[in-house]
């Protein structure tokens, strides 16, 4: 379902001077518009996952690269709550 579909079906609530306050989405509508959201999140959190290892890997080809053991990179994952243990 397209966003302009899943909206077209929304309900406006209104104040005594006609000022919109509230929406009524159906269930339909809202889950496709998560959908949405969750697929542009993704997508975005891609683009920025590559641009990371491409300036990684840039500077690596530098020489300028910071590098860690992988004891530290394990403890820092720990840490963070990426890895468990």
């Amino acid at each position: 379902m397209r966003i302009a579909e899943s909206i077209a079906d929304v309900h406006y609530i209104t104040n005594p001077a006609g000022d919109r306050t509230d929406v009524i989405v159906p269930l339909s509508a809202w889950e496709a518009l998560l959908a949405v959201l969750e697929e542009m999140a993704d997508h975005l959190e891609d683009q920025e996952d590559v641009a990371l290892l491409r300036d990684w890997l840039r500077a690596r080809a530098a020489g300028t690269a910071a590098t860690i053991s992988l004891a530290d990179l394990e403890d820092e994952l720990r840490r963070d709550g990426l890895l468990s243990g």
